[in-house]
């Protein structure tokens, strides 16, 4: 009786209604989904648009799938767009030629929705053996449309002369902070106050590089415009616009994002051994190893070290004082391109720190450590060639694993674009 009184509740509703209902209880999806079949072509109709441009993700999940429950038979398989194949020539189309090409090299019917945007102009393209679902997904992104399949065709909806587009742009907005400085001594430091990230751009910045491109119209009567909230870009203006703007981002992003990926190696060497870094790297001991990719210009705090706690002294009350103390491999390094952007300026500053002895004393009833410690400190700015190791200098002087008397700093500085 409750699903009778729902259909007689249902049939008063105007045909947004029923496709509201779709997303909301089970009984309430059923009688829905009957009433729009039984609209017959007016129900088709308005689950073809819900499935294109519903509010929400679940509208048009839901309204996909009554669209293939009432068509029946006549519905096509996702399976057989993906498995159509498009060899198109080289040549510039507008989206309604395109799409023409597309049925007639494929059989599959593919309707414009409303005819809007029939003649917006696609950059020149060129398709081979290409999957149509990826063919119709370029078209898409360059309109800022949508396609779905609808019963027995593909339907493509694109909003014509003014569209809209969201740009994630967090990564040239907001910048990436230095690591706090790592101290070069023996003494573990009390760890270093954070350190604010640069602002790169402002995001209204960036919003007016845009529109001063040169390129399109931003008349704000048309629709059209260029605004900035939370780390992203909302343009809205013509497809052909909005791709402009998506290539203007991803070049300043190349030229600016640009990143290093540091590999410092530490070796232990004999005294006299080679100095190029392929032969310390054949001769040396491998003591520390260091690869991490940073933002161009941004220090880098590395370490490989071994803590100690050490009670060195007695207080005025007869207590043992505790040293925290390191020792190991410390580096600061700050790579970036270089002005003439053809190389990488590097600036290095390292410590190869050792426990040499300890000395046990007895005071009263404690006992106490007192330590040497060898502390020897690299500091340089060097050249590199991007992607070549180079040798950054020696930290030694002191007899260590093996024998060996000093540690090469080995370098190599990859430059990574952004993307």
């Amino acid at each position: 009786m409750l699903t009778i009184a729902l259909l007689a509740l249902l049939h008063q509703d105007p045909v947004d209604k029923l496709v509201e209902k779709l997303s909301g209880t089970l009984e309430e999806r059923d009688a829905a989904q009957t009433e729009l079949s039984r609209l017959g072509r007016e129900g088709l109709k308005a689950l073809e648009e819900a499935a294109l441009k519903g509010k929400t993700p679940e509208t048009r999940r839901r309204a996909h799938e009554a669209l293939e429950k009432i068509a029946g038979g006549r519905v096509m398989a996702m399976d057989k767009v993906r498995a159509a194949k498009v060899t198109l020539p080289k040549a510039k189309r507008k989206l309604g030629e395109l799409l023409d090409e597309l049925k007639l090299a494929t059989k599959i019917t593919i309707e414009l929705e409303s005819g809007k945007g029939a003649e917006v102009a696609l950059p020149e393209s060129e398709y081979r053996d290409t999957p149509l679902d990826v063919v119709l997904a370029a078209a898409a992104r360059y309109v800022a449309g949508t396609w779905c399949i609808a019963g027995d065709r593909v339907l493509f909806a694109s909003p014509g002369e003014t569209a809209m587009r969201i740009f994630d742009v967090v990564d040239m907005t907001y910048g990436t902070a230095d690591d706090a400085a790592l101290s070069m001594g023996s003494r573990r430091a009390e760890p270093a106050a954070p350190v604010e990230a640069t602002q790169r751009l402002t995001g209204d910045d960036l919003a007016c590089l845009v529109k001063n491109d040169g390129k399109g119209d931003w008349e704000e009567a048309d629709g059209k415009s260029a605004a900035f909230n939370n780390g992203l870009l909302i343009i809205r203006n013509s497809p052909a616009v909005l791709a402009r703007v998506e290539a203007l981002l991803d070049e300043w992003r190349r030229k600016t994002l640009v990143r290093v990926r540091l590999e410092l190696e530490a070796y232990a060497v004999e005294a006299g051994a080679a100095a190029d870094a392929e032969g310390v790297r054949k001769s040396g001991k491998l003591v520390a190893l260091f690869d991490r990719t940073v933002t161009d210009k941004r220090r880098a705090a590395l370490a490989s070290v071994t803590r100690v706690s050490l009670a060195t002294e007695l207080d005025k009350d007869g207590r043992p004082k505790i040293l925290e103390a390191e020792t190991g491999v410390k580096v600061n390094v700050r790579a970036g391109l270089s002005e003439d952007r053809s190389g990488v300026r590097v600036e290095v500053e390292a410590a190869f720190i050792r426990l040499l002895s300890l000395e046990k004393r007895k005071v009263g009833e404690h006992e106490i450590h007192v330590p040497a410690f060898a502390e020897h400190v690299l500091k340089v700015t060097e050249r590199a060639e991007p992607g070549r190791r180079v040798v950054l200098g020696r930290l030694g002087g002191t007899k260590i694993e093996d024998g060996r008397p000093d540690i090469v700093l080995v370098g190599r500085f990859t430059l990574v674009e952004g993307k």
